[in-house]
């Protein structure tokens, strides 16, 4: 786990990430603060990455990703900071060590199994009679087709992944190969053995016919499984700096999830493109674990507000008791009741909520107004302390200490490109005017 944060206004960015990193094992967690989740992209163009969430992609982890990009093309300048990433991208598709093909087929079997499981998690048992025949097989077939074309309607409401946009589903059989073949062979009902064993999804059975009545839908849905932005992805890269042409700064989120066929599946939504200008000329970008900087910033926790909201049904309706019970007679408490009784409590409940989130929206519009006068460093002390405030909360309280270690910190602006102001190291390196960090990235 992690957590990180930028911040914006028209003099630059400040940007700070913990150190903590959660590893599992044979359901064990560890968690050591020695993680480098700050890196630049560029020697030529002001640009940073932050890395949130899986350490690696497929196999290979991101930092010696990044540091290999910036070793061959970190000369080249980018006229906008959605151009470097594009390039990125497409570098990472020219290096095979980091998109082997083996890794990727790897992935797609497993990617496989989940959506099977998925497709099966609601279809109902099969009932076979004493002579070993299934008699229910068009409810089967039917519930198969009613859940994956749901399932279909569910993905297409996301939008297309950018790399997959001209992908064809008959590029997608043609790559699957004998998978799904494979995984039917496996699904096959052997009636001289048990059509389900307990508690496994995984072994459910099912009669030849059955299957190859689903398979062409099985992998119609399975190719929008894969090809929509419905997974959003196992790690969050977020990219901050300043492009060429760009006057000012530019922070963009990217959800990376997967590849298969020479192709990454990611993801920007709209909304995670952060770009000042005089209409929006402030930003504060936490990401990961925000709880605690969402309470400084709107003045209410997060998890606090959730549960006041939760209990807010149950408190009107004792309030509605009081009121029938502080009465002074029979006929008034029935006037009352009567008047209370056109009061609908989830309009009620809803209403709450809606104040409640517009005192939040507007204690945090506060805040944004404010920011537009920082300099550079009081955004970086900001920045810093925010991260600080997590790790402090992480640390007093019962809870896995997932935020945590030296705070990374780093300013970018368009006339001094990217400078570290904190930098963890495990040795003293001479450093050059703060750019390159006591350990030279």
């Amino acid at each position: 786990m992690t957590a990180v944060v930028g911040i914006l206004n028209k003099r630059g960015i400040a940007i700070a990430a913990d150190s903590a990193v959660t590893m599992t094992r044979d359901g064990n967690e560890k968690v050591e603060n020695s993680a480098n989740k700050m890196l630049r992209m560029s020697d030529a163009c002001p640009v940073s990455v932050m890395i949130v969430g899986s350490a690696s992609f497929l196999c290979t982890p991101w930092d010696v990703i990044i540091r290999r990009y910036r070793q061959k093309r970190g000369n080249i300048q980018f006229p906008t900071v959605q151009a470097c990433i594009d390039d990125f991208f497409s570098y990472m598709l020219t290096e095979k060590i980091f998109f082997p093909e083996e890794i990727q087929r790897n992935y797609l079997r497993n990617m496989l199994h989940s959506f099977w499981d998925d497709a099966v998690c609601q279809v109902p048992d099969i009932n076979i009679n004493e002579e070993r025949v299934v008699t229910n097989k068009k409810q089967i077939v039917d519930a198969f087709h009613k859940r994956i074309e749901s399932g279909i309607k569910f993905f297409h409401e996301f939008t297309p992944l950018p790399m997959y946009k001209d992908y064809t589903i008959n590029q997608f059989k043609e790559y699957l190969d004998s998978m799904v073949d494979n995984l039917f062979a496996r699904k096959t009902a052997v009636l001289d053995s048990p059509l389900f064993e307990e508690d496994d999804t995984f072994s459910n059975e099912y009669p030849k016919d059955i299957l190859s009545e689903i398979k062409e839908l099985f992998i119609e849905g399975f190719f929008s499984y894969m090809t929509y932005g419905y997974e959003y992805g196992k790690t969050n890269l977020i990219f901050s700096g300043y492009g060429s042409d760009e006057e000012y700064p530019v922070m963009i989120r990217v959800m990376v999830s997967h590849g298969f066929d020479n192709r990454i599946c990611y993801y920007i939504d709209p909304e995670d493109i952060h770009a000042i200008s005089d209409a929006n000329p402030v930003a504060i970008c936490p990401y990961a674990q925000t709880d605690i900087m969402d309470a400084l910033l709107t003045g209410v926790e997060p998890h606090f507000f959730r549960n006041v909201c939760s209990i807010s049904e149950n408190m009107f309706n004792e309030i509605k008791k009081q009121l029938s019970i502080d009465c002074m007679s029979v006929e008034e408490s029935e006037e009352i009741d009567a008047i209370l009784n056109k009061v609908k409590l989830n309009d009620l409940t809803r209403k709450f909520k809606q104040y409640g989130k517009r005192i939040l929206v507007e204690e945090r519009r506060q805040w944004l107004k404010a920011l537009n006068n920082y300099s550079v460093q009081d955004m970086a002390n900001l920045a810093e302390n925010l991260i600080a405030m997590t790790s402090f909360e992480r640390h007093m309280t019962f809870s896995q200490e997932s935020v945590g270690g030296p705070i990374d910190l780093a300013v970018i602006t368009k006339n001094n490109g990217f400078t570290w102001l904190n930098r963890k190291s495990w040795y003293h390196h001479k450093d050059v005017g703060g750019r390159y960090g006591k350990f030279g990235i």
